[in-house]
């Protein structure tokens, strides 16, 4: 797991079918720690959530005092259907299918 719960406070929604993901650097300076969008792609998998494209990217980092939140918003991925198990019939055992030269004559 990283350690961006050292340098960043996380908070994640789930409305309907998107992913609202919140991020609020904890202070100013102490070397520039940055979240982007691929920060937060590894965060969903992490915590196991597939996500398909981001609605809202935004990039958070500690450098300034205007740029210590942001919130991305991402569609939720769909799962796929899975497909329809079809089964041919059974045979019953001993039968034969008629042919031309097993048939009854009289």
């Amino acid at each position: 797991m990283s350690n961006w719960t050292d340098s960043f406070d996380i908070e994640m929604k789930i409305v309907k079918d998107q992913v609202h993901l919140h991020v609020d650097a904890r202070s100013v300076g102490d070397g520039r720690t940055y979240f982007k969008t691929a920060e937060a792609r590894t965060y969903f998998r992490e915590q196991n959530i597939e996500v398909g494209s981001a609605l809202k990217k935004t990039t958070v980092h500690n450098g300034h005092e205007s740029c210590l939140k942001g919130t991305w918003i991402f569609e939720l991925a769909e799962k796929p259907a899975k497909p329809r198990r079809t089964r041919s019939p059974r045979k019953k055992k001993g039968f034969v299918e008629p042919t031309a030269s097993t048939e009854i004559k009289q």
